[in-house]
């Protein structure tokens, strides 16, 4: 997680609060206020959250020895300082700051590190995330630019094995998917360099999808806005009915749901106890309403980003997104094979902050 996505979530609660007349807490408002800080969340740090999920991962990938065993030879990460903080912290493996002046004090990882079993860390400029700008139609050539990119890079690096620390909302561009990872899990895919790629193919490939989707979310927003309609047509039109009945029986609608009124008869009446439930009430049922290349590149999505969980799991072994089983996923151009290693367990996390042993 990172300081991005904690002041968007104090945000949140406090719009939620708003809309239930409750005042924002003086923390939540602070942290909302640092967001007109346009470049601070663009380039933000890891969150305290952050810095757990880090800790905790890092700390299953040197007890299973992962980086040896998968075989990386090369870990390539983005400029950004949420994706250097998370290379240096999972994987022992940054680039040297390339501003002589920040300090160690600054940023731990300012000196540089790499693992011993890692032969070359890099700094890839063209895995940042999707800027603020790249949203904008014209720009939009800018983003699939940089992935077109960075697949060409892949095929080109004499390393059959790749760690790749970058971004959710970038993977989840470049590898068609309905939602993004979460923060900090560990997923590897294979790249088939053989496959053409061009900008145009990526750029065509990233539309689509994008496109597919919105339509999807618009068809939902207006099946849920007919849905809703529909059933407060009922309800009206089933009060429209009781009160026509009830006008027939020469009593008000008063009458028919209360207590039986000045109607002299409903003392009498047997089924007077039940003529709220049945009358006044609605059922709402009734409603519808590590990567190996030449034909093969694993490629690992570590990354502080997002707070929220977009990736669902059904048990230990099989995961899917959106109802699909990753392993039964139709990736784009030369990707396939995604299969999820590591992720986050907040259930790890004690009270004071530390946390338990963790195996994997």
């Amino acid at each position: 997680e990172s300081e991005e996505n904690r002041r968007l979530a104090s945000l949140t609660t406090c719009l939620k609060g708003i809309t239930k007349f409750k005042l924002p807490h003086k923390s939540d408002l602070l942290a909302s206020l640092e967001l007109c800080n346009v470049q601070e969340q663009i380039d933000s740090n890891v969150s305290d959250i952050g810095k757990t999920q880090i800790a905790q991962l890092g700390q299953c990938i040197q007890q299973d020895n992962f980086l040896p065993k998968m075989g990386i030879q090369l870990v390539a990460h983005s400029p950004l300082k949420r994706a250097r903080q998370t290379s240096h912290g999972m994987l022992q493996s940054v680039t040297p700051q390339s501003d002589s002046a920040i300090t160690i004090e600054m940023d731990p990882s300012a000196m540089g590190h790499r693992a011993p079993s890692v032969h070359r860390v890099v700094e890839l400029p063209i895995l940042k995330e999707r800027t603020p700008m790249e949203w904008l139609p014209v720009n939009h050539d800018a983003f699939t630019k940089r992935i077109a990119q960075f697949e060409q890079w892949l095929g080109e690096q004499p390393e059959d094995v790749i760690a790749i620390v970058g971004h959710s909302q970038y993977f989840k561009s470049m590898l068609g998917l309905p939602k993004k990872f979460k923060n900090c899990d560990v997923w590897s895919l294979q790249f088939d360099v053989s496959v053409k790629m061009t900008h145009a193919s990526v750029k065509n490939d990233v539309n689509s999808i994008e496109n597919e989707r919105a339509q999807k979310k618009m068809k939902k927003k207006i099946h849920q806005a007919l849905k809703t309609a529909g059933s407060s047509f009922q309800i009206k039109n089933g009060e429209d009915k009781e009160t026509s009945l009830s006008k027939v029986d020469g009593t008000s609608a008063a009458d028919v749901s209360g207590s039986g009124g000045n109607d002299p008869d409903n003392e009498h009446d047997p089924d007077n106890g039940s003529a709220d439930g049945e009358h006044g009430t609605h059922d709402p049922s009734s409603s519808t309403s590590s990567s190996n290349k030449n034909g093969t590149e694993d490629i690992s999505n570590i990354e502080s980003s997002k707070g929220s969980s977009e990736v669902y799991e059904h048990s230990n072994e099989i995961y899917e997104i959106d109802g699909v089983r990753v392993d039964d996923l139709e990736l784009p151009r030369g990707w396939r094979d995604l299969k999820r290693h590591y992720t986050f367990d907040p259930s790890l996390v004690v009270d004071d902050g530390s946390e338990d042993s963790v195996n994997s």
